[in-house]
């Protein structure tokens, strides 16, 4: 048992002596200069901006230390890392709002072919001359200067409805003003004529008409309907009036121009084409007929037709 024991001896003992000698580890990677991360840092950065997708980018971590990057150009090191990765040439440039406010992309004009009312400069086309009318109460149409304002006053003592247009821009005391009164029929139109115009209730004075007997008798036409019409001009304190009646089978109607001091052509013109475009209840025609009078002297017809 003691020989066993001898030799087992031995052998560590040779092992001991025999046992190589401990391989050096190798020598820990110097760290880097304060430089040299400057640099890396600024690479790293630079290289994930690159290669990062076009699409909205990754939340940061919260815990993440905030870091300074210096963006002021530096000359670069003999230590500098290579050159990093230039960024992708499909990235969008940022677009920003432009500092007036306007929009992004201007607006493309389309060119107007001839005959087509588009309009491209974003000015509104031209206003008409004229507006349209309707009365809701008597059916009555007509058209009348955009610019002048226009009023109503219904259910008064004589008249179912009355309604004014004034001129605009115009003192009180000399405005031209175009009167229209709407009555219930009331029999025939010339007995009832010849009834109330002597009595000054039809605002004209029946002593000053241009022909002393011009209501007693139909002289004009608004479409079918057969009219009448009466001018007294200008005198004492009384400025230009002219009035046209007539009636359809339900009203009678008194159209009535109260001209300025001195009274306008173009006033004049504004109220002839009112009675131009003047359609009664229950009828589908216009045009306006009237008899030779003072009134129309030196009218373009161009003007009110």
């Amino acid at each position: 048992m003691k020989r066993p024991l001898a030799l087992f001896i031995v052998v560590l003992l040779l092992l001991a002596a025999c046992a190589p000698a401990a391989v050096p580890t190798s020598a820990p990677a110097a760290q880097p200069t304060a430089a040299s991360r400057a640099v890396t840092k600024e690479a790293i950065v630079t290289q994930e901006a690159a290669i990062a997708p076009t699409t909205a980018p990754a939340e940061a971590p919260a815990a993440a230390e905030p870091t300074t990057v210096d963006t002021r150009p530096t000359q670069p090191s003999a230590q500098a890392l290579p050159p990093t990765i230039r960024p992708l040439a499909t990235a969008r440039p940022e677009l920003k709002p432009p500092v007036s406010g306007g929009v992004l992309n201007p607006p493309t004009l389309i060119p107007t072919l001839p005959g087509n009312s588009s309009v491209t400069s974003g000015q509104p086309p031209p206003a008409p001359v004229w507006s349209s009318y309707r009365d809701r109460v008597s059916g009555l149409t007509f058209q009348y200067p955009r610019d002048w304002p226009i009023s109503f006053s219904r259910r008064n003592k004589s008249t179912v409805e009355s309604i004014l247009i004034t001129r605009a821009n115009q003192p009180i005391t000399n405005s031209v003003t175009i009167l229209i009164d709407v009555r219930k029929k009331q029999g025939d139109l010339l007995a009832w004529l010849g009834r109330q115009l002597p009595t000054g209730l039809l605002l004209i004075d029946a002593q000053a008409l241009e022909g002393t007997n011009s209501y007693k008798s139909y002289n004009a036409r608004i479409g079918d309907q057969q009219a009448v019409f009466i001018y007294a001009p200008a005198h004492g304190k009384i400025v230009d009036v002219a009035a046209l009646h007539t009636s359809d089978k339900q009203y009678f109607y008194q159209v009535t121009y109260l001209g300025s001091t001195p009274d306008n052509l173009d006033d004049r013109a504004a109220f002839l084409h009112l009675l131009n475009t003047l359609t009664l209840t229950g009828t589908t025609s216009s045009g306006v007929t009237l008899p030779t009078s003072a009134f129309t002297d030196g009218l373009d017809a161009a003007k009110w037709k």
